[in-house]
């Protein structure tokens, strides 16, 4: 068969750290906040063993969405940390959230679906204005993403910018059950192995904040935990990416929380 060796896909930051660590490079702890669990990585230099942008990567991992006492816990941890962000880009008076994806794909959907519970403000005589938009696919408008999301901001100039992706993780029980957000931007499409460049401070000229879901994962990361000690060279066809069965209804949560961390986040 003729293939080519796979490497496993993940946004998830600390999934590339198997330990708590403290160096040079970066750092990562974990604590615990009743139900939810707060993986910190921070990058310090440039130059680094995780191949990352310098800044914060908060993973808020959860076991589970149908229980309103852990969406409560995860939306009061994920403010808490997403207020940290913003406090240090502070003043803010404009902000423009973007959501990505393509929302005519459930496992993808994440960024529209949240920007259609937003509080938007900028037409509104409010100290703080929030402007929503959603650019969708280059498929769906054979246009660069990060092309049409810098001439917004061009236009509309805000302090920050805020962006909304699915993410991919590469083991299985974190389907759905990772938030992360960070403060070094994204890449659109990276979680399916397609980008074309950044939506970061370097390219758009203000700060990025990131807010991901880890809602895919590859074929070869789900082979991986069945199967240990597998030399992986996987044909084209098998180069699949998957999401879970009840993807449906718990993109009705993961939205719905994200948004409402947004908000709270803007708003109160």
């Amino acid at each position: 068969m003729n293939g080519k060796k796979k490497s496993f896909r993940t946004d998830i930051a600390y999934e590339e750290l198997f330990e708590e660590v403290e160096n040079e490079d970066c750092s990562y702890h974990v604590k615990r906040i009743q139900d939810v669990v707060v993986n910190h990585v921070k990058v310090h230099k440039e130059q680094n063993c995780l191949d990352k942008v310098v800044g914060d990567y908060i993973g808020i991992e959860f076991n589970e969405l149908q229980d309103a006492s852990i969406r409560k816990q995860i939306i009061e941890v994920c403010t808490l940390y997403l207020k940290d962000l913003l406090e240090q880009i502070y003043p803010i008076k404009k902000v423009l959230i973007v959501g990505l994806g393509n929302k005519d794909v459930i496992a993808d959907a994440l960024g529209c679906r949240t920007c259609e519970q937003l509080l938007v403000s900028a037409h509104l005589n409010l100290e703080r204005k929030v402007a929503v938009f959603t650019p969708g696919v280059v498929g769906q408008t054979g246009l660069d993403t990060v092309q049409i999301v810098k001439s917004i901001v061009n236009f509309y100039k805000p302090d920050v910018v805020i962006a909304i992706d699915a993410l991919a993780t590469k083991d299985m029980k974190r389907l759905n059950r990772v938030i992360q957000i960070t403060n070094t931007g994204i890449q659109p499409g990276s979680g399916i192995g397609y980008s074309k460049g950044s939506i970061d401070q370097h390219t758009m000229g203000v700060n990025v904040i990131a807010i991901g879901v880890s809602t895919v994962i590859d074929i070869v990361s789900i082979v991986s935990q069945v199967v240990e000690d597998v030399d992986f060279t996987i044909d084209e066809q098998w180069d699949l990416i998957v999401t879970p069965k009840e993807m449906d209804y718990e993109l009705m949560y993961l939205s719905n929380i994200v948004s409402t961390v947004i908000n709270d986040s803007l708003f109160s």
